[in-house]
């Protein structure tokens, strides 16, 4: 899985290679899950993250039975 850009403003790309979908949760720093979305399997998406504020994010992915965890910043 790709992510771009990173830091991100409005909007994040999520590239998957893979032959299943993607599902992913946004999780802020005290725990709690603010945004989901889901990307199609072998396909590029984008995720309109402009409601989430400016700060440090855990996105994390799963595709099957594999978990990715991946750390994004959102800037203004």
């Amino acid at each position: 899985i790709t992510i771009y850009p990173n830091p991100a403003g409005d909007e994040l790309f999520v590239q998957n290679p893979n032959s299943e979908p993607v599902s992913i949760n946004f999780y802020d720093v005290i725990g709690r899950m603010v945004l989901s979305a889901s990307v199609p399997e072998e396909s590029t998406s984008s995720i309109n993250i402009g409601s989430l504020s400016q700060g440090t994010y855990l996105m994390i992915c799963h595709v099957g039975t594999t978990i990715t965890v991946r750390r994004i910043c959102k800037v203004k």
